[in-house]
């Protein structure tokens, strides 16, 4: 059967004139959502008018495990094929970063100096300084510096003799010693903790 361009033309005009008039009702396409899921973990109750005008479009709901549901949302998540997934809400908190170790002074001559060194150098390197022996220190401020670095060498340890920034970033550039020993008769409490500081990083 062929159709002419008149009958063509006649059925186009019907079909318009009952979408004009109502008759039909032209079918709208599914829209395909996204996200089908309604996430709801953060509260304790569900309540009706938590879900009322959110539901469109959703396959499940979201809630925390021991979250409350209202009869009423469990009658319209029913009435409309909604599924009820109850779920622990993700960990978004961060790892704490563990603090520094205490970085290791001593003071093989005067205990006040090292004591005002060690408040000097925690404040600027925002670590714990922990006052000790020599033989465990990072740091020996010392008067007589060669004496305390072949002492040091003895026991096993690697120890560094400096009395100036140039001398630390010489010694930086070449080795990792154990011990630095600064040598307290070139430097004053402020010098040897601007030292310590650069030492730190």
């Amino acid at each position: 059967m062929t159709s002419t361009p008149l009958d063509l033309e006649a059925i186009v005009r019907r079909i318009v004139g009952e979408v004009v008039a109502g008759a039909v009702a032209p079918k709208s396409q599914p829209v395909a959502s996204a996200n089908t899921r309604l996430c709801l973990i953060d509260r304790p109750v569900i309540a009706l008018t938590d879900v009322e005008k959110r539901l469109d479009g959703m396959s499940e709901i979201a809630v925390a495990p021991r979250a409350v549901i209202t009869p009423a949302v469990k009658d319209l998540l029913r009435a409309q094929s909604i599924a009820i997934v109850r779920e622990e809400k993700q960990n978004t908190m961060r790892t704490p970063v563990a603090a520094p170790a205490a970085l290791l002074v001593a003071d093989v001559d005067c205990s006040n100096r090292c004591a005002a060194f060690a408040k000097q150098l925690g404040i600027r390197t925002r670590r714990g300084v922990q006052i000790v022996v020599a033989e465990e220190a990072r740091i020996v401020l010392a008067d007589l510096p060669q004496r305390v670095v072949c002492d040091l060498c003895r026991s096993g340890a690697e120890a560094v003799q400096v009395g100036s920034l140039s001398e630390v970033q010489a010694v930086a550039a070449a080795m990792q010693p154990d011990v630095w020993v600064l040598d307290m008769t070139r430097l004053n409490v402020i010098a040897a903790t601007n030292l310590a500081t650069r030492l730190t990083k």
